[in-house]
């Protein structure tokens, strides 16, 4: 996929489903007319849907929301609705929530103590996620190519590194 995005990085207005679509397709500079062309929807109110699944009116069914990751590139794990059954719902949603409220400087320490032994996802996550975090802070990689690592990142259930070690 030829990635083009906008001058700006796009701002996440909420944590719902709907508003982390619209920053990921924003963030790879799609319009929603060409977001709802590339998933396959068929009407002359293309636009209309996909603005409604931004906007929360819809919520994509799981196969129409793995074909939204797909085409925006991103891991699908990024866009679903987090019901929080799974470990990795909340890998993701801290994820998102250091997007949504970059004041609080979400910043992982070396030697952070995490009590999450049984969530094996955590760990591995944690170290990734510090490693990404200290590339920011030196500038070895931009804030574009941070969150470009977010969007593809792919929590492991158990152990591991994401697909993109």
């Amino acid at each position: 996929m030829d990635r083009i995005y906008y001058a700006r990085i796009p701002t996440l207005t909420s944590l719902s489903c709907g508003a982390r679509i619209a920053f990921a397709r924003q963030f790879r500079g799609m319009t929603q007319q060409k977001l709802g062309e590339a998933i396959g929807l068929k009407s002359d109110k293309v636009r209309n849907r996909v603005c409604r699944y931004e906007k929360g009116g819809r919520v994509p069914k799981t196969d129409r929301l793995e074909r939204i990751a797909e085409v925006l590139g991103v891991s699908e794990g990024m866009l679903r609705n987090y019901d929080f059954r799974e470990p990795t719902d909340f890998v993701y949603e801290a994820l998102w929530i250091e997007e949504m409220f970059p004041a609080m400087n979400i910043t992982l320490h070396k030697g952070t103590s995490l009590e999450y032994e049984t969530c094996e996802c955590f760990i591995p996550f944690y170290k990734e996620w510090r490693r990404m975090q200290i590339s920011l802070q030196e500038g070895k990689i931009t804030k574009r190519d941070y969150i470009e690592w977010k969007l593809t990142y792919v929590a492991q259930k158990k152990g591991g590194m994401s697909d993109g070690e």
